[in-house]
């Protein structure tokens, strides 16, 4: 019998399906699908190619050659290389660079914290992951910790090195963790060697070093070529240095004699040579060897001679860089220098690299730059920096925590633990209780991850500005990427009262400043104010004392000082003739044994014999004459000296010729402008007698903002806002002026400004930003996490990941604004929280590997009340999110992907597996993922190069292979991403290539079934 044809239906509307047995797939599902889409429910279509811009620089020959993340701002397609900000140019066809940026991802994690404080902390990580912790205590002596990175597993904990143990060393030698220290008895060098084999086991001491200088017993201990190098300061003068080798193996030891490291000393070095940094007391120096330490490559060589250097650390970067610090009187205008000398014994220019902190750290090398932990004491606002070479903030850590300035001159290593991760530890204060009136705090011991290659960004485009994580919250405007408010703010004003004409009265007067810079759109950045420093003015009352001079003579020689002061208007009881009216105090001093006080004219006569004449001093107000009629707001003054404007006149011939305040409100030569018309007439030439009523004035310095990206040349400085109150008044005034303002100076300490406004004349002044109970501005630390919500922005900070803060409400004209009082806790359960985003009204919060949650609620006001936000609600889902970026907000819901593969969190807050037939990649990880709207789509990038893409209308899988991508974004409506190497692709509907290869479709269908066939049956 002949065979007969017929025709087999194949569906291709299944889309892909990895999860089921090949041969149990069912018909309409497909094995494999490449480079195609759903374009009806039983029609696919090859999905649009892309092409590539540019990777020309403007104004460069140089091109992009690297690619961390890509965000579109506003109508900007904004590139993060790692190191610079990009912004595409269509026009050029080319980046405009909006200058650097560091892009930094870090990890925090106790050592040490209890009731003692533990200072002078140091580390090493041995390559099989062990850690070794030491620091002093105040139990007494040094103790150490040995812990798995892995997992963070105390392994030892708080163990007794020696009771008289002080400034331990870490280090890694072969197989060993090694502890250095110093004993006072006898004046020794010991070290510990912990086996890594045996990390539980305590050691026996050793000795390494029997002369160090009692008196000042410096020394440091460096890992260089898998070598330890040591240096030390020596009894009776000197500076030895000697190696040990993985086998503990000790070098011959080498003295430069006639040198000596009195207050600090830092070995470090490369391949090819070994630097000796110190300080002697009067000079910083240093001497090259060569890593056998035989070869002296350069003498010990004057780098600068200055006094107060505290602390000193250095790297390489083609030559070596020392940095150095520089204390002052005040903590927080402690300063770090810096200067390079080369192998051929070339010393460069010395210059500021940063001022208002020390140095944290030991110096570092990474990529082109050299980076070191900058640490700030003030006394509310303590933290770290990581720092480079220029003085440019990469991060900020332990932000009011920090544990200020070292308590020796010595500094804990930065150990490097991959080819980007580099491990540091650090103090951090806990709050322990308020006696005397001040707050006492305890330091212990913390350890931080710094990843300078992390896997990708976040960010947001939210008040003008795209938000961005990383060592600090960074907000770029269009011109370039600076720290979103202010790593400081303003510590408190010093004020000296001046009795010079002023406009301020007796009376409590308080004074408050706010940093303030300007964005690219106008709006207005201000800081946290300075905490009001109180001053009250007197009510002046005359002084008695005796003074002799001679006649024309400017000095008042005085048998005491007391209750004198600059400013007071001195007159002679003993004969008046002898002082010209007006003559005041221009200031104070003790020659020798002599209290001298210098006059503003010189003496008519001459006093009697000593003690001489009898003297009165006080504050007096100017007096002055005027003729005037009724209804006058301009008179003619018989002498405008010492007036200004916004002081308040009186008239004491007539008093009710003058309305009560009535204030000077323009000066031209004797012409005064009056803020009220005259009430009556005044008498005949020389007219009516008026006073001010206005006397003091204040003298301010106030402390600049020294850590910031908001400064020339690449932008405008910030500036400083002074605000005063009113006499016995609690409200906030601007009393320094909008058209010529204070603007801030990163070279300097202080900056000062005289006070001199009336009451009268600032109460229709700009008030401070706080009044009613508004919120101060601080801003966050370094954000792990952040999305929006509801006109707020949601952060998650690096350092405390079962937290969120949440900005003030963003409005029109104000950028975003964060405050301390804004933070939220939750549930410690399941670990920390991985990923966040908005869904209607609930803010949702992934933790760990099974924990979803949420939170509703609009928020408080600016000033904390009305706060509405709801405790954390667990959703019993048991899959939570593992990647943030796998986040994708759809019309349908939240997708995200957990351990388990991509699910999606619908509206109703049910999770729903959407992932099973792509669960043969659950093994990549997500670099991004995009919500496609116009195409109904979902794409997420794998690291693996292949590229995922869900149908939301069809609910089917297809994928793209070939997408390289580290970042996505949509641009313009287009899908985009960036590559490793820097190459950005944007999908072009026009073209149906990728990157200019011709782009094909694959599909492998389900085995078939043939078994309706004549002739395919079974037998």
């Amino acid at each position: 019998m002949a065979l007969e044809k017929a025709v087999v239906p194949i569906s291709f509307a299944g889309g892909i399906d990895t999860k089921t047995d090949d041969k149990q797939v069912i018909p309409g599902k497909l094995l494999l699908l490449e480079n195609a889409k759903f374009q009806t429910a039983k029609e696919l279509r090859k999905v649009p190619g892309d092409a590539p811009l540019s990777k020309k620089i403007l104004a460069s020959s140089n091109l992009i050659s690297n690619g961390v993340s890509i965000a579109p701002f506003q109508k900007e397609l904004v590139l993060n290389s790692g190191s610079e900000i990009y912004s595409y140019s269509p026009a050029d066809e080319a980046w405009s660079d909006k200058g650097p940026v560091f892009t930094i991802s870090m990890e925090t994690n106790p050592v040490i914290r209890n009731n003692f404080a533990q200072v002078n902390q140091d580390s090493a990580t041995h390559p099989s992951g062990l850690q070794v912790f030491a620091w002093e205590d105040s139990s007494g002596g040094a103790r150490y910790s040995v812990i798995d990175s892995t997992n963070n597993l105390q392994i030892q904990s708080n163990v007794l090195i020696s009771s008289i143990a002080q400034t331990p060393k870490c280090a890694v030698a072969g197989n060993f963790l090694i502890i250095f220290y110093y004993e006072a008895s006898p004046n020794r060098l010991r070290y510990l060697s912990i086996p890594i084999a045996n990390p539980t086991l305590v050691p026996s001491p050793g000795d390494i070093a029997s002369n160090v200088d009692p008196t000042n017993p410096v020394f440091d201990a460096s890992m260089i070529n898998e070598k330890i190098y040591v240096a030390y300061n020596v009894i009776g003068g000197g500076i030895s240095y000697f190696s040990l080798n993985a086998f503990l193996s000790k070098s011959v030891v080498h003295t430069q004699d006639s040198e000596n490291a009195s207050v600090a000393l830092n070995v470090f070095g490369d391949t090819n040579n070994i630097w000796f940094c110190y300080y002697n007391g009067t000079a910083v120096k240093c001497f090259i060897t060569d890593p056998t330490l035989i070869t002296l490559v350069q003498p010990p060589t004057v780098l600068e001679t200055l006094a107060n250097v505290r602390n000193i650390t250095g790297s390489i970067l083609t030559t070596g860089i020392i940095f150095y610090e520089v204390s002052a009187p005040i903590t927080y205008n402690t300063f770090i220098r810096s200067n390079t000398f080369t192998v051929g014994g070339v010393v460069g220019t010395p210059k500021t690299v940063i001022r208002s902190v020390g140095i944290g750290s030991k110096a570092f090398t990474y990529n082109t730059n050299i980076f070191f932990m900058a640490t700030y004491e003030g006394p509310l606002q303590p933290g770290y920096f990581l720092i480079n070479q220029n003085g440019v903030v990469a991060a900020k850590l332990a932000p009011q925590t920090g544990g200020g300035l070292t308590a020796k001159s010595t500094l804990p290593q930065v150990n490097l633990i991959s080819e980007s991760n580099y491990q540091f530890s650090y103090l951090q204060q806990d709050f322990i209780a308020t006696t005397n009136g001040g707050n006492f705090f305890l330091t212990g011991v913390m350890q931080t991850a710094f990843n300078f290659n992390p896997t990708g960004l976040i960010s947001v485009d939210l008040g003008n500005g795209l938000q961005t994580t990383g060592g600090f919250l960074s907000s770029y405007d269009g011109v370039s990427s600076v720290e979103l408010g202010y790593h400081v703010f303003p510590e408190q004003i010093t004020v000296t009262p001046s009795f010079a004409n002023g406009g301020l009265s007796a009376g409590s007067y308080q004074w408050s400043s706010v940093y303030a810079w300007t964005d690219n759109f106008g709006q207005i950045h201000r800081s946290a104010p300075s905490v009001p420093t109180s001053v009250k003015f007197p009510i002046s009352q005359p002084v008695t004392f005796t003074a002799t001079f001679i006649p024309g003579d400017l000095f008042l020689h005085l048998t005491s000082s007391a209750a004198l002061q600059v400013g007071q208007t001195v007159l002679d009881s003993t004969t008046p003739g002898n002082f010209s009216p007006g003559t005041t105090i221009t200031s104070i001093s003790t020659v020798g044994t002599s209290v001298v006080a210098t006059i503003s004219t010189p003496t008519l006569g001459a006093s009697a014999a000593a003690p001489g004449d009898s003297l009165t001093a006080a504050i007096a107000p100017l007096s002055f004459k005027s003729v005037f009629n009724t209804g006058q707001t301009q008179i003619t003054v018989d002498n405008a000296t010492g007036l200004f404007i916004g002081q308040t006149i009186t008239d004491t011939t007539t008093s009710a010729n003058l309305l009560a305040p009535t204030t000077i409100t323009a000066i031209d030569g004797n012409v005064i402008t009056l803020s009220n018309p005259t009430q009556g007439p005044s008498a005949s030439s020389p007219g009516d007698t008026l006073q001010t009523l206005d006397v003091y004035s204040a003298e301010l310095s106030i402390p600049t903002l020294r850590i910031t990206a908001k400064q020339s040349p690449i932008r405008a400085n910030a500036w400083i806002e002074v605000y005063r109150t009113q006499a016995n008044q609690s409200l906030f005034f601007l009393v320094s002026s909008i058209t010529d303002p204070i603007y801030n100076n990163t070279a300097v300490d202080t900056v000062p400004f005289t006070d001199v406004e009336s009451d009268i004349f600032i109460q229709s002044n700009l008030q401070l930003y706080t009044t009613g109970g508004v919120l101060e501005n601080i801003s966050p630390p370094a954000p792990k996490l952040i999305w929006q919500y509801r006109g707020r922005l949601i952060l998650v900070p690096s350092e405390a990941q079962n937290s969120w803060w949440y900005s003030k409400e963003v409005v029109p004209g104000i950028p975003i604004e964060f405050t301390d009082s804004f933070v939220n806790n939750m549930d410690q359960r399941d670990g920390p929280i991985t990923a966040g985003a908005q869904m209607d009204s609930e803010i949702v919060f992934f933790k760990g590997p099974t924990s979803v949650f949420y939170v509703t609620g609009e928020g408080p006001d600016s000033t904390g009340n009305n706060n509405d936000f709801t405790l954390p609600q667990i959703v019993p889902t048991g899959a939570g999110c593992v990647s943030p970026f796998s986040v994708v907000s759809t019309p349908g819901g939240l997708f995200y992907k957990s351990l388990k593969g991509i699910y999606l969190l619908d509206r109703s807050l049910q999770a729903k597996y959407i992932g099973a037939e792509v669960e043969a990649f659950n093994s990549a990880n997500i670099t991004s993922g995009q919500l496609i709207q116009n195409d109904n789509e979902i794409r997420y990038t794998l690291d693996t190069g292949m590229m995922l893409m869900y149908d939301y209308q069809f609910s089917q899988w297809t994928t793209i292979p070939q997408v390289e991508a580290v970042s996505s974004c949509t641009f313009e409506n287009q899908f985009c991403y960036v590559q490793a190497d820097g190459t950005v692709l944007q999908e072009d509907p026009n073209i149906w290539t990728h990157n200019g290869n011709f782009r094909r479709i694959k599909l492998v269908t389900s085995w078939l079934s043939l078994n309706s066939l004549q002739g395919f049956q079974r037998v």
